[in-house]
Parts: structure tokens; C-alpha cells; sequence
């Protein structure tokens, strides 16, 4: 069984904000790519959310934005298969972080560039990496993807590739997830 991963925000969403109200905003065309790669394989969602580390949200808190970004993706006949988060941050040395949290500040190895979520999920889906994509808009996603030894699809969206944190070379550049489907798509038609 094969795959998409995708990253969550700049790839399916915009950021998303934080705070009592927390909203999430999809993408007009994430749902149409994502109705796409539904037709190839599974699509999961892998993402890092450090904010729990950083005591700024709980991981209810998380899961409901994931329910938001699950139903809204549905209401169009678009399914995500599962969703994959990290809530961990390496960094052990802010004061700042509330108690609850510290337990979180730990060098896990689900943190993309770490290959944890990836692994996870080939493990409950019956996945082979080698034959999988994943779609991201960081460096961290697409080096995530190599060392997975999935094919790596960067989009323009988000950050673009431009947080400069890692040397990583894409296989595929795109300006959207919705091109990235179509990547995918010829593909795995032979056409690419």
C-alpha cells in the first residue's frame, strides 16, 4: 500500500492561530487535491506542533484543530486517513514553560526530520515508504521525506522552502498541494 503525507500548515492550511479561538483555514483547493490522492493510496497527515511543548496548547486542543481540519476536508468528499503529530521540542531550557509541558521537552524521534510519524504510520498501514510521496512547504518535511526514503514534493505555499533550517533537495518543486496531486497523479500513471 502506498501514501501521501502531508504536512499540515502551508500545505493543507494557512498557519494556524493560536489562542482561545482557534480556528484553521483549509486551503480553497486542499480538498479537491486531496479527493485526488484519495484515488492513489492513504493520506496522512504529519506534523510537528511544538506549541504543546512550548505549554501554548494541549493536545485536546491540537486534536480538535485536527477534527476542524478533518471535517472541513469531508464536507467536500475529501478523507484524511489518520493524522500523525509530534508534540515534542527538544529544547529543555526555556523557564517560561508551564509544568504540564515539561514532559513534552524531550529528543523524541517522531520530530520531522526524524523519520518516527513516517515509520509509525508504515507500521499501522502497511506501508512501504520507497513507493510513497510526501508533500511539504519546510525543509524539515522534505528531509523528513529522504530519510524515510519517500519521494519529496516541496510546495510554494507556507513557508516555501525558505526557513533555510536544513539542506534538503526536493524531487519535485510546485507551487500548491493541488499541483503536487498532480504530480503524484502522473506518476503514478507512468507519465512523470
Amino acid at each position: 500500500m502506498i501514501a501521501t503525507f502531508l504536512d499540515r500548515d502551508g500545505v493543507i492550511n494557512k498557519e494556524t492561530t493560536l489562542g482561545p479561538d482557534k480556528k484553521i483555514t483549509v486551503f480553497s483547493n486542499a480538498a479537491e487535491a486531496v479527493k485526488m490522492l484519495n484515488k492513489i493510496g492513504k493520506v496522512i497527515v504529519v506534523t510537528n506542533q511544538p506549541w504543546i511543548a512550548r505549554g501554548m496548547l494541549t493536545e485536546e486542543e491540537l486534536e480538535g484543530v485536527h477534527r476542524e481540519m478533518v471535517e472541513k476536508l469531508a464536507a467536500s468528499g475529501a478523507k484524511i486517513d489518520s493524522v500523525y503529530y509530534c508534540p515534542h521540542h527538544p529544547e529543555i531550557h526555556h523557564k517560561d514553560v508551564p509544568d504540564w509541558a515539561r514532559k513534552y521537552r524531550v529528543d523524541c524521534s517522531c520530530r520531522k526530520p526524524k523519520t518516527g510519524m513516517l515509520e509509525q504510520a508504515a507500521l499501522d498501514f502497511k506501508l512501504d515508504l520507497k513507493k510513497c510521496f510526501l508533500v511539504g512547504d519546510r525543509t524539515v518535511d522534505i528531509l523528513a521525506g529522504r530519510n524515510a526514503g519517500c519521494t519529496t514534493i516541496l510546495v510554494r505555499t507556507g513557508e516555501a522552502g525558505m526557513d533555510g533550517k536544513y539542506e534538503a533537495s526536493p524531487d519535485y518543486v510546485c507551487e500548491d498541494i493541488y499541483d503536487a496531486a498532480l504530480i503524484i497523479s502522473g506518476i503514478m500513471k507512468g507519465e512523470k
